[in-house]
């Protein structure tokens, strides 16, 4: 929604609202410590199922609980602008809602296991070894109930000072509260001092404990910034534009802990400053073609990982980063080519570990290393004739670390593994190839159809896990499509009709991994097959 009289205010006002719901992607078992599979393969012989492990994508999985998500999303963003002689000072203001329920998932990638029973005595002083008998095991499921609110405010000064200065002044508020309860259950299958006898001349040599544990807590973030950036395009040096910015920022964490008891409960608070700058030069060798060197620096706030046990905290992430970059608009704007290179140092890079045991799943946030990551990014888009466009883009990272200090959970020595550790969720290489046509269907709309093909290289899920190599993905492109009839006059507002193919070719990928480190197994969650669908919307 837009207000402009041409009295040199504007105001402009977006809402977004969604609800979906569906069934998280299922989890497929690929490793297994050996003795817990031997402990799992007398389920049959209990009336239960036998374990599934594979390492290729299974096309039916069993499973105890559905994994049903409900997802529920609110936006609010007003924009107002006002001029003020050779100045416009504008306010953004934005509100979201985020709030999300998992009924019971998976993360075993089986169901109907059972098993032979010890009471969770065993786990406690004296450690009273009480035989439960058979009964339903799981290695690991999990519910869900998570609810974020935040909210932010920004005002900005920006105008120009003669013909050669430009400014932007500004101020920075931003509030977030987070709150999350995550009740988890699995079986610790333990080695059992002596043969447990289930038949003559059959016995076990491990048993299983049902535990339950809870995760519950309540996280507030505030970060207030102010922050100045000018340009200077000296008339004597035309094309020539030099750049200087400085941004300083307070960060506050709280958290407050309420379980697992122990540690928990917990309130712990801590905040954070730094101040940060960036300096860009610029020159414009023609209309078309511009090229630029920038150098920068960043800041990543410290806090406290609310799923740690051992919650101590962790500090700022640092980067100073190095660009050079070369733009061009060529053939009247036919085609644009974009290129640049770039090396970026990160001291005190923030790593997540996922730890498992007694507990559960948890994990904690460390600062374990100083990396760097060299690279380079090309982008190309060419109009080959009217309403027909083809894109691509293609990037390369080489990621080092200088030094990573990494903590074992078994007997808290740390030790720097940076020759060996992985960089989690990150990959190497990407690149992307798309066709577009889009052309007017008379006065019904616009008629868009739109095809494209991206790659990722191989992708780690962990820095070190004994399963990370076996849970790992390798390199995959996926084709995609989609054809739209869009702006289709409904009253006073617009509708769009898509209809839309993803994964084409039916390629098995993986979308994520988790190693359950010391509980003995890994698996992963395969994105989705080849899939079709149809989306309607509205413009108002």
């Amino acid at each position: 929604m837009r207000f402009d009289k041409g009295t040199g205010f504007t105001l402009d006002y977006v809402f977004d609202h969604s609800i979906r719901e569906g069934r998280a992607n299922a989890f497929q078992l690929r490793a297994i410590r050996p003795d817990i599979l031997d402990y799992l393969s007398f389920s049959p012989a209990f009336g239960g199922t036998a374990p599934q492990v594979s390492q290729d994508r299974l096309s039916q999985i069993r499973l105890d609980h559905d994994g049903n998500v409900r997802d529920k999303v609110q936006g609010h963003a007003l924009t107002l602008n006002l001029d003020i002689g050779d100045a416009t000072l504008r306010s953004i203001t934005a509100f979201r809602r985020w709030d999300n329920i998992i009924d019971g998932s998976d993360l075993d990638g089986n169901g109907g296991l059972v098993g032979f029973l010890v009471s969770p005595a065993i786990l406690v002083p004296p450690n009273a070894f009480i035989p439960q008998g058979i009964g339903p095991i799981d290695l690991f499921h999990t519910s869900n109930e998570r609810h974020q609110k935040q909210f932010s405010q920004e005002f900005n000064l920006i105008g120009t000072i003669g013909s050669e200065l430009d400014y932007v002044l500004g101020a920075y508020y931003f509030r977030e509260r987070a709150t999350e309860v995550n009740p988890q259950g699995f079986t610790l299958v333990l080695p059992s001092p002596v043969p447990i006898p289930i038949a003559p001349g059959v016995n076990l040599n491990s048993f299983g404990v049902n535990v339950d544990s809870l995760l519950s807590y309540r996280h507030i973030s505030q970060s207030m910034a102010a922050f100045g950036q000018a340009t200077w395009k000296p008339a004597a040096l035309d094309g020539l534009s030099i750049t200087g910015g400085i941004r300083y920022t307070e960060d506050k964490k709280h958290l407050i802990q309420t379980a697992p008891v122990p540690p928990a409960p917990r309130d712990l608070t801590r905040k954070f400053h730094r101040l940060n700058w960036l300096a860009n030069i610029a020159y414009s060798w023609t209309d078309d073609i511009m090229t630029y060197a920038r150098a920068s620096t960043g800041y990543k706030a410290g806090g406290f990982n609310a799923r740690a046990a051992d919650n101590i905290g962790f500090n700022p992430e640092d980067l100073t980063s190095y660009e050079i970059g070369f733009k061009s608009e060529l053939f009247d704007r036919r085609v644009r080519f974009n290129v640049a290179a770039f090396h970026a140092i990160y001291d005190d890079l923030q790593v997540q570990q996922f730890l498992a045991g007694t507990g559960g799943a948890s994990s904690t946030t460390v600062n374990a290393a100083k990396a760097t990551y060299t690279g380079i990014e090309a982008e190309l888009q060419a109009r080959l004739f009217d309403g027909f466009t083809v894109d691509g883009s293609i990037g390369y990272t080489d990621r080092k670390y200088k030094k990573f200090l990494f903590v074992d959970p078994t007997t808290g020595v740390a030790s720097d593994i940076s020759k060996i550790a992985k960089f989690q969720y990150s990959v190497a290489t990407t690149a992307n190839v798309g066709a577009q046509y889009e052309t007017a269907v008379g006065n019904a709309g616009n008629f868009i159809a739109r095809v494209d093909w991206s790659y990722r290289s191989k992708v780690y899920w962990h820095p070190v896990n004994p399963f990370n190599d076996v849970i790992a993905d390798g390199g995959v492109g996926l084709l995609n499509a989609r054809v739209s009839l869009a702006d289709i006059p409904v009253g006073g507002s617009k509708a769009t009709i898509s209809l839309w193919g993803k994964n084409l070719t039916k390629k098995d990928y993986v979308l994520s991994g988790i190693d359950f480190g010391s509980l003995g197994f890994a698996g992963v969650m395969y994105g989705d097959p080849r899939t079709y669908g149809v989306e309607v919307g509205f413009k108002f």
